[in-house]
């Protein structure tokens, strides 16, 4: 077939009317700037032939541009760097899908620049410009690609939307949207970006499940500051990416930048905000603004700068920094039995609700359990830290100090060879290391788990729980009902004030009880747990003599000695079979 473009300024037409089979093509690569034509429309709907439009000069000028009203899909359209559409509605569109666009000139519209309808499969490649009122790409359907090595700019709207699934898109060009610069409504999008996307609201906005969104080294993705909520991401509505569906996953090894709402808060609003279920963050970049990760067990991985604040939200969610990476502002945990791993450079982490698990790492660290049982992991790397356990039954551990290390929660200070001189605040409970550890409690009820070493463990007037652990251990209760364990090697145990339980098992060693009171009832020795003894009248005929003043109890083997202890004082009240 053939069209005259030279002069007529009609609307032209390629149809099926007079093709037998194969594709057929339309070119224009040598009408001059002033030829033009209002409008192009492909309908070809024959199974075994398929359309080719070239466009290498200035010709489409009107209301419809190029529209691809074929039913079955599989038209092309090459657009060259000298060709251009200029359009009063939409510069591109199509009904069906499984098209191929090659965009290298410039589209200009007042509607959308590419409206892609049908149920997708179609392909635009663009290294040339998209100006557009609306979106500058409007995509339904499943499995589009779309690859931009050019610029795309939404005078409007959005520079890019896709309504349908596993849609991908690459961008090495620029993207910018009045609203969002790339706007994804579906589940299972891939998205590549190493140039540059902004948008006033949002950079990329997401509401659909099972995202992964990709910044690369030379990649930007900018928020902007439009009505009050702005983004880089946001997987919902409103912020650089957002998403408020199923776990999606953003890795970041370039930029995202919001900007600042001075009206609101003076502070970035969000950079990055995830309102759906377990989301999945990693940056190696830079993130100037707020990070939000609204709901589900989301993971956030930094090894990157982050200029902003942290919100992790409501579920059990896990931040790890890595190396030098650094937050400079806030870490919240929200709700949710959080996790939180500190780098190399000073953090600061606060837990939040609920029962949170927080090491800080390398650096001079500021951890804040704030309400919940939380379990803070003391470092080993010399800095002096501030542990605040706030609200509940807090723990601090040392376990994996090597070293000696003396904590005292009454004067609120720990102090060792590896752990430099830590401030303890809020803390009820403390854990040992291997070395000959000496902890103090407080008022409050607490634990003190000594570990391996010969280990000195006094708790304060709360109703405690000690734990001696390996080695010859000196525990002492203070005021309170306590639950003494001395553990494996010779341990001195001494309950103070009020009834106390000491508790035995099996390799126990020879052991010293120095105030067990006959006459408290309320005062026991547990040896449940101890084999060879299996009842009062066991212990009594076999287990049990008088060595000068002190009662003494063996098993065959280790020997609890009760200092000034009668042993006919004793009876089956004393003791826990």
């Amino acid at each position: 077939m053939a069209v005259d473009l030279d002069q007529s300024g009609n609307q032209a037409q390629i149809n099926n009317s007079n093709v037998r089979d194969g594709p057929f093509f339309l070119e224009t690569e040598d009408v001059r700037a002033t030829n033009t034509v209002s409008a192009i429309l492909i309908n070809e709907n024959r199974d075994d032939a398929d359309a080719l439009l070239i466009l290498d000069g200035r010709v489409i000028s009107g209301v419809d541009g190029v529209e691809i009203t074929s039913s079955d899909g599989g038209e092309g359209i090459t657009l060259g760097t000298t060709g251009g559409i200029f359009a009063a509605e939409d510069g591109i569109s199509t009904v069906a899908g499984n098209n191929t666009l090659t965009l290298a000139g410039m589209i200009s519209a007042d509607g959308d620049g590419v409206a892609l309808g049908g149920d997708g499969l179609n392909r635009v490649m663009l290294s040339g410009i998209i100006s557009s009122a609306l979106d500058g790409i409007e995509a339904a359907g499943n499995q589009n690609k779309v690859t931009v090595s050019g610029a795309i700019v939404s005078g409007g709207q959005n520079g890019m939307v896709f309504n349908g699934n596993a849609n991908t898109v690459v961008v090495s060009g620029s993207v910018e949207g009045t609203l969002d610069g790339i706007r994804l409504v579906g589940d299972g999008q891939n998205v590549k970006i190493d140039g540059l996307v902004g948008g006033l609201d949002n950079g990329v906005a997401l509401t659909g499940d099972g995202a992964k969104i990709t910044v690369g080294t030379t990649g930007v993705v900018r928020g902007g500051d439009n009505g009050g909520l702005t983004s880089a991401v946001t997987f919902q509505a409103g912020d650089v990416a957002d998403g408020v569906g199923g776990a999606s996953t953003l890795v970041n090894h370039g930029s995202l930048i919001s900007d600042t709402v001075s009206e609101i808060t003076n502070t970035a609003v969000a950079v990055w905000d995830f309102s759906g279920q377990a989301q999945v963050f990693t940056n190696t970049g830079d993130v100037q603004g707020d990070v939000l990760l609204q709901g589900g067990d989301d993971t956030m991985t930094n090894a990157g700068i982050i200029i902003g604040n942290i919100s992790v939200g409501t579920g059990n969610d896990s931040f790890t920094t890595i190396g030098t990476g650094a937050v400079t502002g806030k870490i919240d945990g929200g709700a949710g039995f959080d996790t939180f791993r500190g780098g190399d450079l000073s953090d600061s982490f606060f837990g939040g609700d609920q029962a949170d698990n927080m090491r800080g790492g390398a650096g001079i660290d500021s951890l804040f359990g704030e309400a919940g049982n939380d379990l803070i992991i003391g470092d080993t790397d010399g800095a002096n830290d501030l542990y605040d356990g706030g609200t509940g039954i807090d723990t601090v551990s040392y376990a994996e100090a090597v070293s000696a290390v003396r904590a005292n929660l009454t004067l609120q200070f720990a102090l060792g060879s590896e752990i430099g001189v830590d401030r303890l605040v809020g803390v009820e409970s403390l854990t040992g290391g291997s070395g000959d550890d000496s902890l103090t409690g407080s008022t409050a009820a607490g634990t003190f788990s000594g570990g391996a070493g010969n280990d000195i463990l006094s708790a304060g007037s709360g109703n405690d729980v000690l734990l001696g652990g390996d080695g010859a251990d000196t525990i002492n209760g203070g005021a309170g009902f306590d639950t003494i364990t001395g553990g494996t090697g010779n341990d001195r145990l001494t309950g103070a004030f009020n009834a106390d339980t000491f508790i035995f098992a099996n390799g126990f060693g020879k052991d010293i009880i120095t105030d067990f009171d006959s006459s408290n009832s309320a005062e026991k020795i547990d040896l449940s747990a101890v084999a060879n003894i299996t009842d009062f009248n066991d212990l009594a005929l076999n287990h049990l003599t008088q060595v000068g003043a002190n009662a003494v109890i063996s098993d065959g083997v280790d020997t609890i000695t009760l200092l000034g202890v009668q042993a006919t004082s004793l009876d089956s009240n004393d003791f826990i079979f």
